[in-house]
């Protein structure tokens, strides 16, 4: 499995989700975590899930009226 190692807050903005959000699901998935040089954690995360498409938000201000 080919995984991609990202911090919590870039998993959750890839995601569309709280970096908060993000650590528990690496938790609840036990994703695989190493601590960085800069004393950041990242997780080992699957790319296969970073590849799932995002639901778009019914609230886009950028439609006309």
């Amino acid at each position: 499995m080919e995984t991609k190692s990202l911090t919590c807050a870039e998993l959750g903005a890839a995601l569309g989700i709280t970096a908060a959000g993000a650590k528990r699901l690496a938790i609840r998935h036990g994703w695989h975590k190493v601590q960085g040089n800069d004393g950041k954690a990242r997780v080992a995360v699957p790319i296969e899930r970073l590849e799932v498409e995002r639901p778009v938000s019914s609230d886009d201000t950028s439609a006309p009226r």
